[in-house]
């Protein structure tokens, strides 16, 4: 024993290792907590972006919008956001093991902890619009965003297959123009064989999505028209036969 302890305090002399001093402790003690505060936080505004994309898709429409198939639903799921949720809950996971005591908590213990973390900041950012935010965000700075988060513009950015979203600059008795997310003008050829949904208003600078096809370069032969918010109801839904209500204050084209 005593050969044991002549060894190691010559090795401590020979390496010239020393304690380190409180200050540096703390330091180290509290950054990894504050590290995996953030991480938390950051990972529930990833999970709250999925919720806001998902919240602004038609899902009633996949195999028209995403091709057949069963898995036509999986294609218009966030994976930019579930695969960053998913990388940042792995890191709150391994940064609760660096601190001072994790190796104490068993598994089941820090997914507990770290779900119900999850469910606090998650919906404390999704009340304050961090997901939305986080979407734009990613969209103004990520040029490769739009190729792998299947958006409410991207979605209703397909003419080829039928739909078509943009704002209406002009109306006139056969349609309106419609100026879509690239710039492109559209002239949307609207019959009374339209549906056109209740809230969806045509005038002149309002956002609409058109379902509907492709009859030239610049023309879009409209089948329904929605309000860019939402689906809105069908014409008679309501119950009260207010089928034209969407059809700029109820004219007819």
């Amino acid at each position: 024993m005593d050969n044991f302890i002549k060894k190691t305090l010559e090795k401590i002399k020979e390496q010239d290792i020393r304690p380190d001093s409180r200050w540096k402790y703390l330091a180290k003690k509290y950054s990894a907590w504050l590290v995996l505060a953030f991480t938390v936080l950051f990972c529930a505004v990833s999970a709250s972006a999925v919720a806001y994309l998902s919240s602004q898709l038609d899902w009633d429409i996949p195999f028209l919008a995403h091709g057949s198939g069963p898995f036509s639903f999986f294609k218009m799921m966030p994976y930019f956001w579930i695969v960053l949720a998913v990388l940042l809950a792995a890191l709150a996971f391994f940064e609760i093991r660096r601190t001072e005591r994790g190796y104490k908590f068993s598994r089941m213990k820090i997914f507990s902890v770290l779900f119900a973390g999850f469910l606090v900041f998650g919906f404390f950012s999704t009340q304050m619009g961090w997901g939305r935010k986080a979407d734009q965000d990613a969209k103004r700075n990520l040029p490769f965003y739009g190729s792998l988060v299947t958006t409410k513009e991207t979605q209703w950015s397909q003419p080829d297959k039928g739909l078509l979203g943009g704002t209406i600059e002009s109306v006139d008795g056969n349609g309106f123009s419609l100026e879509d997310f690239s710039g492109k003008n559209w002239s949307v050829v609207v019959d009374e064989s339209a549906d056109i949904r209740t809230a969806a208003s045509l005038s002149e600078g309002e956002k609409v999505k058109v379902i509907g096809s492709e009859e030239a370069e610049d023309v879009f032969q409209a089948k329904e028209v929605r309000p860019w918010e939402g689906k809105g109801l069908r014409r008679g839904q309501n119950g009260n036969g207010g089928g034209q209500s969407g059809r700029n204050g109820g004219g007819k084209f």
